[in-house]
């Protein structure tokens, strides 16, 4: 058996952000395979829901990885207005570096005006055509910044995420009151005319019968439902962890301990996190 130090048994086990070693593509990568053909298909909403602690975040994180895609997280709660969700999205979309060579780290926040990159609100100035008012870009992009936070839309975010490695991931959709959650879906149809996919995450099957409701969106919805797990793709889990330690259970152990995570993943990393040494 490999000697590996507790510390090194929480990162190849992990409660929090998204495992390596221990990441399993349950089904045979249906869900990777069918949000990878979504986000393919630009102009897509993808809404992924099934029950707290199934693996949903860790699923969109490894496939916009994988794209080389980073994601634009907008948490929701029962206080926000659909005002506050557009002003949270632009403020992350604004403060980062915008470039069209996906080679490039996107997570690098440098001001550069001139050149290669710009800052998102600076890009915004120039999108709007105010980066030739007196006192240059970053005099117009501080005022685009005001105005646009003081009203903000969609159509904002629109510039912003064409010229970006970015995607829009909207979490805890289901914590939204139901009025904010239809005017967001109706806002959407510009995302979708221009050719921008969004992601939205939610443990209710309420936000499906919002996006059939919507005529302007059929065509333009795909759900995931990510269920708890099967105990054959808990297992997998342990295999893969076992295998990496080079410890080696029998087949019914492992099988036992699937069983007892009762279809969530999470309880299988947290069954190594809490080992003793």
């Amino acid at each position: 058996m490999k000697n590996i130090a507790p510390k090194e048994i929480t990162q190849l086990f992990k409660t929090n952000g998204t495992p390596t070693i221990t990441y399993v593509r349950r089904n045979n990568g249906l869900f990777e395979k069918r949000l990878r053909t979504s986000l393919d298909n630009k102009g897509q909403i993808v809404l992924i829901t099934g029950p707290s602690k199934t693996g949903k975040s860790s699923l969109f994180r490894n496939v916009l990885n994988e794209a080389k895609l980073a994601p634009i997280i907008v948490r929701s709660d029962h206080t926000r207005s659909s005002d506050a969700i557009w002003r949270s999205a632009l403020e992350e979309a604004g403060a980062v570096r915008i470039t069209n060579d996906s080679s490039t780290d996107t997570s690098d926040a440098r001001l550069a005006v001139e050149g290669e990159y710009e800052i998102g609100w600076n890009l915004l100035a120039r999108v709007l055509g105010r980066g030739r008012l007196e006192g240059g870009l970053q005099h117009a992009a501080t005022q685009i910044r005001e105005t646009v936070l003081a009203d903000p839309s969609p159509s904002h975010l629109v510039p912003l995420l064409k010229q970006s490695q970015r995607i829009l991931v909207l979490e805890d959709f289901h914590y939204l009151n139901e009025e904010t959650q239809k005017t967001i879906f109706q806002q959407w149809k510009i995302f979708c005319d221009e050719g921008i996919s969004v992601i939205v995450i939610g443990t209710t099957h309420h936000i499906i019968d919002i996006a059939n409701s919507n005529k302007d969106l059929v065509g333009r919805t795909t759900h995931l439902e990510a269920g708890n797990w099967s105990n054959e793709d808990v297992s997998q889990i342990f295999f893969r962890g076992f295998q990496f330690i080079n410890a080696h259970l029998s087949t019914e152990l492992i099988q036992t301990l699937a069983r007892e995570c009762v279809g969530l993943p999470i309880i299988a990393q947290q069954i190594w996190s809490a080992a003793p040494d």
